[in-house]
């Protein structure tokens, strides 16, 4: 289809940027060649998994030797721009943690937790230019599949013997023999009554991590008819096979990105059936709640002062014992890799709040679970200032303005990951790019289709974004401009 660069009102710049098969992504749709679907599919499930070599070991080294193969793939990649602002982010890290006390002490573990972030990165923005070489469609259709592989798998551990076969299997190689019986009596405090599924994973926040990015992909992707009503649904869904509060935010991206749909129409439309929803929704809710309410106490009981403290350690507890660092290394923080040093006002906070001794000596290095309490204490405050900033103009320089998406994912994975310089924590980030800049060319187009008075809907837009993806095939000279 061949296409005119002089539309009025509407550059060559912006009309490589909207359409996928020019500019930088003809290079993604070319290089998808070079990527297998199997091989992509090995590399996300290998992420999935996250096994480490041990439990203080190299972490995700099930994605090592995917992220190897993909890295010569993408071989002129690796000296990109996208690599460069990665590495410079962590060469800042690393500088602000050799300034933070005791660096005598601590000298290799903050080198060694700076090997880590290069590891990461490599995991991760190989991750990013795989998903990249698909298109939305692609990735829609591979989101979904996914989201009823794991909700199918976790309802067959709930209620099978799937579940002491993945325990047997799965907790020796994540070496959570120390670990085993905190989760037991977290998923004994939240299960009402249920296992809460792991599927494959160590811990069901991880599963239900997984679950969320999937549905939001799928929600931000998918042009389908009716794609964000079978979204909401699979939130719904997910919520109850979980029981984690994780999936109230994907319920809760599915809401937006119906409310925010396309067109002054269809967002009418949408919030009305959005509306009904949750008239629905209220009366169901308020019935459960009744007939569960013996339970929803008892795990409000284990969870602020009984065998958990989940809800502690994880909200105001994290907080206060962001504070009690910060306030004996206000500028530095304590550096990368050096949790031991914070061991003192960690276990006293956690202590002062009225969680006993023998939790804190299990929990107390493991229940800094937000981005904003870990930068405090690993950074401190010029360290978290630097770290943000450039995490913002890193993330503008690959995906241009961030839209309520990248924001939105962006605060699911500060509420729930910590450790920013992991790989789990890295590659979700760049699995935000990737997504966010997919959703980003839909948009695109959109806007290109609504300057030339062409239908804007999402499935018209598929068809044409399909039809111009054959025509951009490498070879196919009418692909150009």
């Amino acid at each position: 289809m061949a296409l005119n660069a002089s539309h009025r009102g509407f550059p060559r710049s912006r009309l490589r940027q909207a359409l996928p098969g020019e500019g930088s992504d003809a290079l993604q749709q070319t290089r998808a060649r070079a990527v297998p679907p199997l091989f992509a599919i090995l590399f996300i499930i290998a992420v999935y998994v996250n096994i480490p070599t041990s439990r203080d070991g190299v972490p995700m080294i099930s994605a090592f030797p995917f992220a190897l193969i993909a890295g010569l793939m993408f071989l002129p990649k690796v000296f990109s721009a996208e690599a460069r602002g990665a590495l410079l982010l962590g060469l800042g890290i690393y500088g602000i943690s050799l300034l933070a006390p005791d660096l005598t002490t601590y000298f290799v573990p903050r080198s060694l937790a700076f090997g880590q972030y290069i590891y990461s990165i490599a995991i991760g923005l190989t991750l990013y230019w795989t998903v990249l070489s698909f298109s939305p469609a692609q990735a829609a259709r591979f989101s979904e599949i996914a989201i009823i592989v794991l909700l199918a798998g976790g309802v067959i551990e709930i209620f099978t013997a799937l579940s002491s076969v993945l325990d047997n299997v799965m907790n020796p190689l994540f070496g959570l023999d120390e670990y085993t019986q905190i989760i037991q009596n977290r998923d004994a405090a939240i299960g009402l009554g249920l296992r809460r599924p792991k599927f494959f994973s160590s811990e069901t926040s991880y599963f239900a991590m997984a679950l969320s990015f999937l549905i939001c992909t799928y929600a931000s992707l998918s042009v389908r008819k009716g794609s964000l009503t079978r979204a909401l649904g699979y939130s719904i869904v997910a919520l109850v096979v979980t029981r984690s509060p994780i999936l109230v935010f994907a319920f809760a991206f599915v809401s937006a990105t119906i409310v925010l749909g396309d067109g002054p129409k269809g967002r009418g439309a949408n919030l009305d059936r959005l509306l009904l929803g949750v008239v629905i929704a209220i009366p169901v809710a308020t019935v459960a709640y009744v007939v569960l309410s013996e339970l929803f106490q008892a795990r409000i009981q284990q969870v602020s002062s009984g065998a958990d403290y989940s809800s502690t350690y994880r909200t105001y507890g994290s907080v206060y014992a962001a504070l009690a660092v910060l306030s004996e290394s206000p500028f530095f923080g304590i550096g990368i890799g050096s949790i031991n040093a914070a061991f003192r006002p960690l276990t006293q906070t956690y202590l002062s709040l009225g969680i006993p001794a023998s939790s804190v000596l299990h929990e107390w290095r493991f229940q800094i679970q937000n981005l904003p309490s870990a930068l405090l204490i690993y950074l401190g405050a010029l360290g978290t200032m630097f770290y943000l900033g450039f995490l913002y103009f890193y993330a503008r320089s690959l995906i241009g303005k961030l839209k309520w998406q990248t924001w939105a994912l962006f605060i699911l994975l500060s509420a729930t990951a910590s450790a920013f310089y992991s790989p789990r924590y890295i590659t979700f980030f760049f699995l935000i790019l990737a997504i966010t800049q997919m959703a980003k060319s839909i948009s695109d187009e959109t806007r290109y289709s609504a300057d030339e008075g062409r239908p804007a809907n999402r499935l018209d837009r598929a068809k044409t974004l399909g039809n111009r993806s054959l025509s951009n095939r490498p070879g196919n000279s009418s692909s150009r401009v």
